[in-house]
């Protein structure tokens, strides 16, 4: 097997270095520029919900407002994502 070349060990360090600020640049403009959480409606029906399964008796599968299938995550970390449009409400 023939030996690279000082040139081209050089090139590609070069070519692996830039790769890797590239991956590092990419995870911390993403870190930096997070998405807007969906706000839960500030209406009658949900204000001062506080527990997943309370979602879940009109998001569930049964309810009259099912999740979509297309829903990331699971049913039970509907907090995880949703934030209430009230600040002044909390979540577990």
């Amino acid at each position: 097997m023939k030996a690279d070349s000082p040139k081209r060990k050089l090139f590609k360090t070069l070519v692996f270095a830039a790769f890797l600020l590239a991956v590092i640049a990419a995870f911390v403009y993403v870190a930096a520029h997070p998405e807007p959480r969906p706000a839960i409606p500030d209406d009658a029906d949900h204000r001062g919900v506080s527990d997943w399964q309370r979602c879940l008796d009109c998001h569930g599968k049964q309810g009259v407002a099912p999740l979509p299938p297309t829903h990331p995550l699971k049913e039970d970390l509907c907090f995880r994502c949703h934030e209430p449009q009230n600040p002044q409400e909390t979540r577990p």
